[in-house]
């Protein structure tokens, strides 16, 4: 039934069941979802949009008077703080087929591991280690990732230094609240000390360093019979619930080469690859890739098309949002099945067509080397920040050589407008579907914050400098291939799902008109020969449009803008897709 929080007008619907209320890129809120999707567990979840400060507005403070995410609700329990929610996950949903994280039955040692290694894990100071990378970019050595990439990262550290005061004035407001959110404050101010003093950072560093040596004992140690072991056990436990969440984040901070990258920690580097292929992680870590057209037609698979009008907004329609809450293409419809992401798509194809003349795209019968690799190029592709990319050149034009169709003159200035405007209409869509009413205002804060990526040019350098760093990586894996390799696309003799990651890649830079910035004249000459060779493969001439359909589009574009995104979403992005044979509505 519905229930009304503070004045009445923040409503929820919740029904007898589990509802978690978290945010995306909470690494509190990311443990208990993983939880969530390895234990099978049903639940509803509601986004709050802690960037705008909704944890602490009077409804949510009722549910949890530290303002603090994730919060579980199961009918009338309210359960804050993530070890206790998967504490009470583990202690009331243990049944059947709902398994368990902390293994009760398989001897004292591997619970007393799975219990050291969860808090020690646990107790480690991630939100110092986070912020205080923001002060000391000197100790990031690779490229951070979204969501913290540099403009965003400037935010939250101007964020921090206000978030004292501000608890404090909404301990002022909220008089239930009071005590606990001055302490916070209190809290708060110590913390800022620590992540603003670079001696005190290393030293947090440093403990980050001791905890991963640890592990890295731990995995070193799974000699014969264990190989296939996780941290702990032969089961995937809450242990590496936690471990996961902390290699994501330090992935995302951009700290991968100084905790294990480069052999300094192998252990740690294939348990990373590794754990990256559970669908709990994909479906926990949020990811923005659109391969699943090129996908299909590799694994020649009959499908239909339902295109979706981005310009129009058709994907913040009612039925659309019933499909996918986010307003996000692609989906996967199969039959009663709903898949959204492209990377869970793809893998979902992997697992369920995989018979007869159906070729893999992951190679799982390969060698160990092979798959890693393909494993880790799909990963570092997917990634790039390619929609800043995208909508940064429109506003830097002087560092773009010839765009090509679909991305030419006036629709370069028509996406430009459109992305400038892009919050204010999510945040209309956003009154206008109450049940999404969260996500979307949350989508319309992103957007700002990508946006002001988008018009800073030197931010936009650092973005151009990324892919960079990436196409190096991937003309020396092309380059590696010496005699008898002659004919083998990135990572195997077959094509497989990395190299549907590079070819869009590839195909959205060259219509972008970066080519001879990335790879023309010599620059990448194996980028340039793959790129020639690619464009010969059937599935690259069924996915990507022709020039005809360009110069129709254009046309069409040039007298009524609206339909642009329809052109640009048969290159890259399918709306909705279902069983059946290829049908392609164009109007």
């Amino acid at each position: 039934m519905p229930a009304a929080f503070g004045d009445g007008s923040h409503r929820i619907n919740i029904t007898n069941g589990l509802l978690l209320y978290y945010h995306n890129y909470s690494y509190y809120s990311q443990k208990v979802l993983m939880a969530l999707y390895e234990k099978n567990l049903p639940f509803e979840s509601h986004v709050v949009n802690i960037q705008k400060g909704e944890q602490y507005e009077s409804w949510f403070l009722k549910l949890n008077p530290r303002g603090e995410v994730p919060v579980l609700q199961d009918t009338g329990k309210i359960i804050p703080d993530s070890a206790r929610i998967i504490d009470y996950l583990e202690d009331n949903f243990s049944n059947g087929d709902t398994p368990r994280v902390i293994p009760m039955d398989q001897g004292a040692e591997v619970r007393q591991k799975v219990t050291h290694f969860r808090h020690i894990i646990d107790q480690l100071p991630v939100r110092i280690l986070t912020m205080g990378s923001f002060f000391h970019s000197e100790f990031v050595s690779n490229w951070p990732k979204p969501p913290f990439v540099g403009p965003i990262r400037r935010l939250l550290a101007n964020a921090e230094k206000s978030i004292p005061n501000t608890l404090r004035s909404y301990a002022e407001e909220n008089p239930d609240a009071r005590d606990v959110l001055l302490q916070k404050a209190s809290i708060h101010e110590q913390k800022n000390s620590v992540f603003t003093n670079k001696d005190e950072y290393v030293q947090v560093l440093d403990q980050f360093d001791e905890v991963l040596t640890n592990v890295e004992d731990e995995l070193a140690s799974h000699t014969e019979g264990r190989e296939n072991w996780w941290l702990c056990s032969n089961r995937f436990t809450v242990a590496d619930i936690a471990l996961t969440i902390l290699l994501e984040r330090l992935n995302q901070l951009g700290y991968e080469s100084r905790f294990w990258k480069d052999g300094k920690r192998p252990h740690i580097e294939r348990y990373y690859i590794r754990v990256k292929q559970r669908d709990s992680y994909k479906r926990t870590i949020p990811t923005t890739i659109f391969h699943v057209l090129m996908a299909l037609h590799e694994k020649n698979l009959p499908f239909e098309t339902r295109f979706i009008n981005l310009q129009t907004r058709e994907q913040y329609e009612p039925w659309y949002l019933k499909i996918n809450p986010r307003g996000e293409v692609p989906v996967l419809q199969d039959t009663g099945k709903i898949i959204p992401d492209s990377a869970r798509i793809i893998d979902y194809l992997e697992d369920n067509f995989n018979n007869g003349d159906i070729p893999k795209l992951i190679p799982t019968d390969q060698s160990t080397e092979i798959k890693q690799k393909v494993t880790h190029f799909r990963h570092v592709l997917g990634q790039l920040p390619i929609e800043i990319l995208t909508m940064g050149s429109f506003f830097h034009s002087e560092l773009v050589s010839w765009p090509k169709p679909p991305f030419v003159g006036p629709v370069r200035r028509t996406l430009a407008n459109s992305e400038k405007e892009a919050p204010e209409r999510l945040r209309k869509d956003a009154e206008k579907n109450p049940e999404m009413r969260d996500a979307l205002l949350e989508k319309a804060s992103v957007q700002e914050q990508k946006n002001s990526i988008l018009m800073n040019k030197d931010e936009y350098v650092q973005t151009l400098e990324q892919f960079d760093e990436v196409l190096t990586n991937v003309e020396n894996e092309l380059a590696s291939h010496t005699e008898g390799k002659e004919n083998w696309w990135l990572c195997s003799d077959r094509f497989t799902v990395a190299d549907i990651s590079l070819t869009i890649l590839l195909e959205r830079l060259n219509q972008l008109g970066f080519e001879s910035r990335f790879w023309k004249n010599g620059k990448r000459r194996h980028v340039e020969k793959y790129y020639a060779r690619v464009k010969q493969r059937e599935s690259y001439k069924k996915t990507i449009p022709t020039m005809l359909f360009h110069v129709k589009m254009f046309l069409v574009t040039y007298k009524k803008p609206v339909l642009i995104a329809l052109g640009i979403g048969v290159a890259a992005v399918i709306a909705l897709i279902v069983a059946g044979s290829i049908y392609l509505s164009m109007n």
